[in-house]
């Protein structure tokens, strides 16, 4: 999606862009209109609970697992911190001097090394190591962001070639992220929880996304364009060190 996005932003305006998803988001209500899904036999009502119980239930089980508290806490950070300068790509690339068909450029390589990343990962035995690799991609996509923001920063120029790899390894290493994490839930969860912790686990994540943007903002205004990225790449940095930290004395004790 994102990489035939930035190709379509190359060369076509962005309302052209807009209207294409809305076509293809109809198609897809169209399909999942025709699908027939057969009735389930409802719940009890004490079995099934209330909403607030139930949400309660799924928070009891994520704070009882060490493996699922630290992923969902680990994404939800990673993707706050992504979201501090994710909006504000087209400022950054304007910074270096690029033309603004470079944008579109820079998120096909993110999608371009996301594919290639998933399907890789997809192939590899992680065993218990999910959550080593989920640190390491989000430490090697840290480094590569504060180092972008910071060569901003101090006005080193970039070669367009470097910046667009850059962007592919991000596309690569989020890969190394979030193909684990959903894997991780799968398996950590209860055969009858495993929608719980997932809704549960998009939510704090999704509050995360959304206030994100705002500091990111506050940040620019007050410091510069590259500030959001030195910060994010720092938050990356340190939540990837943590989380590997945790686990390693988890399996000790």
């Amino acid at each position: 999606g994102p990489a035939l996005g930035g190709l379509l932003l190359i060369v076509l305006m962005p309302p052209y862009i807009f209207a294409i998803n809305m076509i293809m988001s109809l198609i897809a209500m169209v399909i999942l209109w025709g699908i027939n899904i057969p009735d389930r036999a409802l719940e009890t009502e004490q079995k099934a609970g209330s909403l607030f119980s139930q949400i309660t239930s799924g928070i009891t089980e994520i704070k009882g697992n060490i493996k699922l508290f630290l992923g969902i806490g680990f994404v939800s950070t990673s993707l706050f911190a992504i979201f501090l300068y994710d909006s504000f790509i087209p400022l950054l690339a304007k910074d270096f001097g690029f033309a603004p068909s470079i944008f579109g450029l820079s998120i096909s390589m993110v999608g371009a090394g996301g594919v290639i990343g998933a399907l890789i990962v997809s192939k590899i035995n992680l065993k218990n190591k999910h959550l080593f690799v989920m640190a390491s991609g989000a430490l090697l996509s840290g480094i590569g962001i504060a180092c972008l923001g910071l060569i901003s920063f101090l006005g080193i120029t970039m070669p367009i070639a470097v910046f667009l790899i850059l962007f592919f390894s991000f596309g690569f290493t989020g890969a190394l992220v979030h193909v684990p994490y959903v894997t991780l839930l799968q398996i950590e969860s209860p055969e009858d929880k495993i929608g719980l912790i997932i809704t549960l686990g998009q939510g704090i994540s999704m509050v995360a996304m959304l206030s994100a943007p705002l500091l990111g903002g506050i940040l620019i205004h007050n410091f510069g364009v590259a500030v959001p990225f030195i910060f994010g790449g720092g938050i990356l940095i340190t939540v990837s060190i943590v989380s590997a930290f945790i686990v390693s004395l988890d399996r000790k004790s």
